[in-house]
């Protein structure tokens, strides 16, 4: 969440937060909380209760190991439970990570965006109107700051 790059990455544990600033407009600033949650299953307990807040999301899935994408959908779920009031009105961003590396380890062709959005098109959380799909690399930063100004419009419609 912050501005570096590490090559040496270690596994959140628990949780991480950042804040964000971002300009939407000459009259609009939004001030973007930025809660990281440890995926693992022992954590679980701790990231349900910082789901009950949300108010918007970004899942983000390795390009480079596909199966990570078949995670989103029991995201989406444990966010819709955790935060039942909410759950319809949250916008998203679904990041394909690590797009920097496709050239080196994986034919972009096996990960189509639309395919993406067919796989998740059944998926009641998931609308055009609140949610976008956008390419991205940590490493690069190709997309990132998209990623947020792209969350937050979303956020500030929605609201």
């Amino acid at each position: 969440m912050g501005q570096n790059f590490l090559l040496s990455y270690s596994t959140t544990l628990g949780v991480d937060f950042a804040n964000k600033i971002i300009k939407l407009d000459d009259s609009t600033m939004v001030n973007v909380q930025c809660w990281d949650l440890a995926g693992q299953m022992n954590y679980i307990a701790v990231t349900r209760s910082f789901l009950s807040h949300t108010n918007a999301a970004i899942v983000v899935f390795d390009s480079t190991m596909p199966e990570t994408f078949n995670h989103i959908k029991a995201w989406l779920k444990l966010l819709k439970e955790s935060n039942l009031k909410n759950a319809h009105k949250i916008p998203y961003i679904v990041l394909k990570n690590k797009v920097d590396l496709l050239e080196e380890t994986i034919d972009d062709d096996q990960f189509k965006i639309d395919d993406y959005i067919r796989y998740l098109d059944k998926y009641e959380e998931l609308s055009p109107e609140n949610t976008k799909f956008l390419p991205t690399s940590a490493k690069t930063g190709q997309n990132v700051e998209i990623a947020f100004l792209e969350l937050s419009k979303l956020l500030k419609e929605i609201l």
